[in-house]
């Protein structure tokens, strides 16, 4: 090397060892938590904060059920051939039988009308094909025994320079198809929502599904997703995502990461108020966008309609968390101080009134104020 080359490089050398290496930090970021900021960032920050209980006894269920079947998948794909459908039917009731005893009649409810389609469904899957799936942690492939079956897909991100992100999402079931160009992924629900094709298609967790897919088996070209309604033991026809539309996903993908960059970690996030979402949303109660009303409207209105939307919604809520308090207790709720209740006031009524908010009944004998005796009978 010529003495001008060396000086350059020497040069080059000198200066590498001023400069900082900055290491930009790598997040692990779940499908859920995405979904969240995407639909409403101040959902993700109140759930985050633990200022509102994202969990339902619905939701224990629902996990319940998906535990005991990915247990029997663990015992199916280890067996091989070992297992019938019987053997397998066998195996999810026992394992649901042993679920926690405060939601264990309710689990068996959510699941027994499919298990019997559910296990002749696996049974003819042969063991090698089930390339991923919930529980699949604990096993390997026998093609790639440096690999487990897990369901947990993960792809990495670059973020909009703060840092990079690793999402991942698991997955329910994936097995082979007779075309190596197919997977099918079947995505188990066990609460009382019908699904439809559409549904399915722009849903974003199955989106999300579909990029991890076809990010982590290159050669795929096709998704075709199921949704297998246990309650109801409906199993939907395909719904086939193609690898052509990948840009579309992952333009999805990259702008739900970018809010998440933007809002994800704020304790004060914006509401993206829409009736359709704030009716379900398990923080409509405590979104700041139903506080204190406007003194003066004309400053804000369309911070005033944001707040009427997630008001008239929470209250809905409420109204429906207190009608399910009187079902289950089976009484009115009383309040005697105000003369006021809540409730159908006639136990033995079949349908909530119009206003569930009605006037106590004063029926008890009223005393005299001069002294104090009770109110002489009226004489016939």
């Amino acid at each position: 090397m010529s003495k001008s080359k060396q000086k350059i490089a020497d040069q080059h050398t000198a200066m590498e060892s001023f400069m900082d290496v900055i290491e930009v930090p790598k997040l692990v970021v779940r499908r859920t938590a995405l979904e969240q900021v995407s639909t409403c960032p101040a959902m993700h920050s109140l759930i985050r904060q633990k200022k509102c209980v994202d969990r339902s006894e619905l939701t224990e269920v629902g996990e319940a059920v998906h535990q005991a079947i990915a247990l029997a998948t663990i015992e199916y794909v280890e067996a091989g051939h070992g297992m019938t459908r019987d053997d397998l039917l066998d195996e999810v009731r026992c394992q649901l039988r042993g679920v926690r005893p405060d939601i264990q009649p309710k689990a068996i409810q959510a699941a027994d009308r499919a298990l019997w389609s559910w296990a002749d469904y696996v049974s003819r899957l042969p063991a090698r094909t089930i390339l991923a799936f919930d529980g699949g942690d604990r096993t390997t492939h026998p093609d790639q025994q440096d690999r487990t079956r897990t369901g947990q897909l993960s792809w990495e991100i670059a973020g909009a320079g703060r840092s990079d992100y690793i999402v991942t999402a698991e997955l329910d079931l994936l097995h082979a198809t007779r075309s190596p160009e197919v997977l099918c992924e079947v995505d188990y629900k066990s609460g009382w929502k019908v699904w439809d094709y559409e549904m399915i298609f722009d849903s974003f967790q199955f989106s999300f599904h579909a990029f991890l897919v076809f990010k982590n088996f290159p050669t795929v070209n096709f998704l075709d997703v199921r949704i297998w309604s246990t309650r109801t033991n409906q199993l939907t026809a395909p719904v086939r995502f193609d690898r052509r539309d990948l840009d579309h996903i992952n333009a999805r993908l990259r702008r739900a990461v970018g809010d998440y960059d933007m809002y994800g970690k704020l304790d004060n996030a914006p509401a993206w108020p829409y009736p359709e979402k704030c009716s379900i949303c398990p923080c409509s109660l405590h979104c700041p966008s139903s506080e204190a009303l406007f003194s003066d409207v004309a400053k804000g209105p369309k911070e005033a309609v944001r707040k009427y939307v997630v008001m008239g919604e929470a209250l809905k809520a409420q109204k429906e968390a207190l009608k399910a308090y009187v079902t289950l207790t089976d009484q009115d709720i009383i309040i005697e101080e105000e003369g006021l209740a809540f409730g159908r006031d006639k136990p033995s009524a079949e349908r909530w009134p119009a206003d569930p908010v009605y006037k106590i009944k004063d029926d008890k004998p009223k005393k005299e104020k001069a002294n104090g005796k009770r109110a002489p009978k009226n004489k016939a």
